[in-house]
């Protein structure tokens, strides 16, 4: 009981008027609005009514039942929230009281044997408080749901509904504890991976595949090794099997995106130096790649076939890639990371690399797709043997690609109103990668590429203006503190590294004539308008530097002095403000 109650300062609550009754029911107490500050103010009285079993049993009604939508509105939605917090107050008597009765247990568990659909709602209550005393008492918990029949079958029958999804994540997690060790080993048992990857079937609905798949991604990405048993029969031959032949059975978007994220983090999972370059076989492989390089041609036909109309844009009429496309694009970036010879030549047999630039030269504004295939090529560029690299290039032809996507942007630039293409930054990353090979490999890339001649042509035209205008400095030069803000406007104190006032001038005029705007502009037009103010600063100023911006300062003025107390009355805003009268 707190201070102000014990010595008579508070005023008697109508929590507390009610407990004073002979008798009095729970939902007289659920209507009040101060039930919950009474609860976590330690009100005895109140924690004795609660902790009756009778009281916990209506409780748990309220949390695990759907009332009828004819129900008044507080049965619907005030009493299952009041009871879940009730619940998952921090009084460990509760807890105890729950544990202690295994019919109070029967009933908050009950809502595994329902059949689905579970209400959303319903089950974000019974979650939470399950989750929380699941905290309180792992050990005992643990040995109640093991004396359930079919328990994880149960869990994974109200999978889209993602607090119970979250609920299994928190138990496989109890396992790092001491009072929960063997629960990674149960669940093993009782098949959960299987049942997983069964969720995944294109039959079933979206929810349930990303909830399904959610599930299995935070258990292959988790940092315990106590998943590691999970995960090696994630592994398996047949199980991965089973998941592809999910992904490219055509008949779902969600079971297709969902499986091949769960593959990719498997994949990335695969020990061994990423810098290493492999000769191992293909029949050496660790089992889940081996059933990677199985399913690539699946995959690229997948690709080649967008299934999707396009539609009128601002920049005309666009084919969209997907999400699901380009989640494959990221599981062909993920095996190329491997570094593996083997998966390499199946790469190029099967047109993998052809396919994902065929795509990058052709959705000219999805970046996305730009970034996932600009990596692609840097890290099968950067970690292979220059033989292999110009096998890449050519087999690709990639510098002609390059050439080409370039004239083709200085084409567009040109027209009226035109504009550079969205992928031109990463084309330009790419060549300069090429270009950076023929310097520091001239034997092998640099004898190869120097005889081609639309490829150095290029090089010496319109990469090297790329280079040279992408060196500029938005706004021209940085100011420096030194200089007074001077080297900004190009003088010579400014060492000439930035654009000089009138070339900005003039790059500005140039681009609005291109934009339809007349070029006759007035004598004076983006003059520097500070010029007449220098001489008036130079004198106010005396040899003091000072920076511009900073020039001018505002008249505002603050004083604490006696004097200003006086005329703006002694106070700062807000204060000294007649309170409203109660």
């Amino acid at each position: 009981m707190s201070f102000w109650r014990t010595f008579g300062f508070h005023a008697v609550s109508a929590v507390e008027t009610i407990l004073e009754k002979d008798s009095f029911t729970l939902e007289e107490l659920l209507d009040e609005d101060e039930l919950l500050q009474e609860c976590k103010s330690q009100n005895q009285k109140l924690l004795d009514f609660l902790l009756r079993s009778d009281t916990l049993a209506k409780l748990l009604f309220y949390l695990t039942t759907d009332p009828p939508q004819e129900s008044p509105n507080k049965q619907r939605q005030k009493y299952p929230y009041l009871a879940c917090e009730i619940l998952c107050l921090e009084v460990w008597d509760i807890c105890e009281a729950i544990y202690d009765n295994t019919h109070l247990l029967d009933q908050l568990w009950a809502f595994l044997e329902q059949q689905p659909p579970l209400s959303p709602l319903t089950g974000s209550y019974i979650c939470r408080v399950a989750g929380v005393l699941l905290q309180r008492k792992i050990g005992e918990s643990f040995s109640y749901l093991k004396s359930k029949n079919n328990i994880v079958q149960k869990f994974l029958n109200h999978i889209e509904v993602p607090s119970v999804n979250e609920l299994l994540l928190k138990l496989i997690q109890c396992d790092e504890t001491q009072e929960g060790s063997g629960i990674v080993q149960w669940m093993s048992e009782q098949n959960l991976i299987n049942l997983l990857v069964d969720k995944l079937d294109p039959k079933l609905s979206g929810v349930v595949h990303e909830n399904a798949g959610q599930a299995l991604v935070d258990i292959i990405s988790s940092p315990s090794h106590v998943c590691s048993l999970l995960v090696g029969e994630m592994e398996n031959e047949l199980t991965l099997k089973k998941l592809f032949d999910f992904v490219v059975s055509g008949s779902s978007k969600s079971a297709l995106f969902w499986g091949l994220q769960i593959i990719i983090e498997i994949v990335k999972r695969e020990t061994g130096d990423e810098h290493e370059f492999k000769s191992t076989p293909l029949t050496d492989l660790p089992s889940h790649l081996s059933v990677c390089g199985q399913y690539l041609s699946n995959l690229v036909a997948i690709l080649r076939d967008p299934s999707v109309a396009p539609f009128n844009t601002t920049v005309g009429q666009v084919t969209p890639i997907g999400t699901n496309r380009l989640k494959i694009l990221e599981f062909f970036a993920a095996l190329i990371r491997k570094n593996y010879e083997c998966l390499d030549t199946l790469f190029l047999e099967l047109g993998v690399f052809n396919v994902c630039l065929d795509m990058f030269f052709s959705y000219y504004w999805n970046n996305f797709l730009h970034s996932i295939v600009t990596d692609m090529v840097y890290d099968y560029l950067e970690t292979r043997p220059s033989q292999y690299s110009i096998h890449f290039i050519e087999n690709c032809k990639l510098h002609e690609r390059l050439s080409l996507a370039s004239e083709g942007n200085t084409e567009d630039v040109s027209k009226p109103k035109g504009f550079s293409r969205g992928y031109m930054g990463f084309v330009n990353r790419i060549s300069n990668k090429l270009a950076d090979m023929m310097e520091n490999d001239p034997a092998v890339v640099g004898a190869f590429l120097k005889n081609q001649p639309q490829w150095v042509n290029y090089v010496q035209g319109d990469l090297r203006k790329q280079n040279s205008d992408s060196q500029i400095l938005l706004g021209g030069q940085k100011p420096s503190v030194d200089d007074g803000g001077q080297s900004s406007s190009g003088d010579e104190d400014g060492g000439g590294a930035g654009m000089a006032n009138n070339e900005l001038v003039n790059v500005f005029t140039q681009y609005l004539v291109k934009q339809g705007f007349t070029n006759d502009f007035p004598k004076d037009f983006l003059a520097d308008e500070d010029e007449e103010y220098e001489e008036e600063d130079d004198e106010d100023h005396g040899n003091l530097a000072f920076d511009k911006s900073f020039d001018r300062i505002p008249e505002n003025h603050y004083s604490t002095g006696e004097s200003d107390e006086e005329e703006d009355g002694g106070s700062l805003p807000g204060e000294d403000e007649e309170e409203p009268s109660s």
